[in-house]
């Protein structure tokens, strides 16, 4: 958030949720902050799993303020359960140009679904899509 990243094959998951959830608390209105992985935490320096759960669960415990996890490489709603997010709220994407278009669509689709009141599911046809 404060420097620029660069894929080099680490990821630093627990440190870059924690800093999006810190930030997005100054930040009025409704916010929505997607988490996007191929891969499990592997570098992050500040932060914890229990930091992101607790970060998470704070951030979380506002009606104005949602988390959306995409994932590749992985069962998303497996991945996003443990850090505290619902599964209903997690995506899983094939790795393949099509199918994360896809996904971002869904994302695409469920903010606009949230911001007019519905659900903040992703639905059937939006996982069956990306997925392949």
């Amino acid at each position: 958030l404060d420097l620029p990243r660069v894929a080099r094959g680490s990821t630093c998951l627990y440190d870059s949720i924690v800093k999006a959830t810190r930030f997005s608390e100054v930040t009025p209105g409704r916010v929505t902050i997607v988490v996007v992985t191929d891969g499990q935490d592997t570098s992050s320096r500040e932060f914890t799993d229990s930091d992101v759960r607790d970060a998470l669960s704070s951030f979380q415990s506002s009606p104005m303020r949602t988390v959306l996890f995409l994932g590749s490489n992985q069962d998303a709603l497996a991945s996003a359960t443990a850090l505290g997010i619902p599964a209903e709220r997690a995506l899983t994407f094939a790795n393949d140009a099509v199918h994360m278009r896809n996904a971002f669509r869904a994302v695409s689709a469920n903010v606009t679904r949230m911001r007019s009141g519905e659900s903040s599911e992703f639905l059937d046809a939006e996982r069956s899509m990306s997925s392949g």
